[in-house]
């Protein structure tokens, strides 16, 4: 993205990355320059959840940035959506406040300047550029067409939106019969399905004839588009509009108290609930709150059926009362929300757990220095202490 679209002047930049990443955050390093003329970059592998002697902390990752937008009279300009949940609570809780925090969503980039949200939109980068930085490469001079990712996945036709690979198969016999549903099937499920080469998952869709309506029937089963084999289909394939998310008047009932089991804590949990409800679940019965705040986008028809799910369960959980705080994807307001909440509960211990739900809320509870911040670990019932108080 150009730093006049961005509206900021990049300067430099620090990326953190694991030991297995390391090879993709090279690439990225020299990749960016391109980009953003004359930026400095470095390369810092970070630490696990244990300390180790060759690798950084996420706090010193941190310290690192802050002291370079120190030093050049800037602010740290933190992007919270790669990385896992407590990553990104742990950095935004470890950089200065008034930093500039952004996350990728669809076909935007929400940056919150403090107090104001802005959007800008995502821009293409060309698929030549999007296979170059997952470590694959194109045969020069490729202008469109057939696309080789491996020596098992092919694609008749591929183009890139947005940082997504849109890959295009076509199903078709080369003497005009039906193809088999069975093969049709392979192709979508064990071909497709579980693809992932150096994290690259393409969007497929489908191109056949739309008379045979048993293979287009068993693609749209899958949930994979369709589209009249031939020019016109192909060109509809390259000009899906951007998706269109409609306003949605949230259920009644997420606006109610709900009562569990009881517990004997006396603390207050804020987390959030995502697609999977598993780390929400997780986090109620490990922490066993007399209050629980779940935080849900109000823009999810997904998110929203989780809610309610939660909602009829909770009688069944060791919690005393749960509640839902209805916000969007990148949490925005939370702050707010946190400010009443402390309000109206004077004198108890308000924490977070950052790790069920998008990056975006483990953001934004992790730049909250006023409450503990915890996260889930590996193995039941089981939580840390990422950031205290302060």
């Amino acid at each position: 993205m150009h730093q006049r679209t961005l509206g900021v002047d990049i300067q430099r930049v620090v990326l953190g990355s694991s030991p297995k990443s390391q090879s993709a955050a090279e690439l990225l390093g020299r990749w960016l320059p391109q980009i953003v003329p004359r930026v400095e970059i470095e390369v810092l592998t970070v630490a696990g959840p244990r300390p180790h002697p060759n690798r950084v902390s996420l706090p010193v990752l941190a310290a690192r940035a802050s002291t370079l937008a120190r030093q050049i009279g800037g602010r740290v300009f933190f992007f919270g959506s790669p990385g896992r949940a407590w990553e990104a609570a742990t950095l935004a809780g470890s950089i200065p406040r008034k930093s500039l925090f952004a996350l990728s969503e669809a076909d935007d980039l929400w940056i919150y300047d403090s107090p104001r949200w802005r959007t800008v939109e995502l821009q293409n980068i060309g698929v030549q550029s999007l296979l170059w930085l997952h470590g694959l490469a194109l045969s020069d001079g490729w202008a469109g067409g057939e696309i080789e990712l491996d020596e098992d996945h092919r694609l008749d036709d591929a183009y890139e939106r947005k940082g997504q690979l849109h890959g295009l198969v076509k199903v078709l016999e080369p003497d005009g019969a039906l193809p088999k549903l069975s093969g049709v099937r392979r192709e979508l499920v064990e071909r497709w399905d579980q693809f992932n080469v150096n994290n690259l998952r393409p969007t497929i869709s489908i191109a056949t004839k739309m008379r045979w309506s048993s293979v287009v029937e068993a693609a749209r089963a899958l949930r994979v588009p369709v589209f009249e084999a031939g020019d016109s289909g192909e060109d509809a394939w390259r000009h899906l509009p951007r998706p269109v998310v409609a306003p949605l008047d949230p259920p009644a009932a997420l606006s109610e108290t709900y009562h569990g089991m009881g517990t004997t804590c006396d603390k207050v949990l804020v987390t959030a609930l995502g697609t999977d409800a598993t780390t929400t679940l997780n986090s109620l019965v490990t922490h066993r709150p007399a209050h629980a705040w779940i935080l849900v986008d109000r823009q999810s028809p997904v998110c929203l059926e989780r809610a309610l799910q939660l909602a009829g369960a909770t009688s069944t959980l060791p919690v005393g009362e749960l509640r839902f705080h209805l916000t969007n994807v990148v949490a925005s307001g939370v702050s707010t929300f946190i400010t009443r909440l402390r309000r109206t509960l004077t004198g108890r211990e308000i924490f977070a757990d950052v790790t069920p739900g998008s990056n975006g809320f483990s953001v934004f509870l992790g730049r909250d220095r006023r409450l503990s911040r915890w996260s889930q670990v590996i193995g039941p019932g089981r939580a840390k202490e990422i950031l205290g108080e302060g």
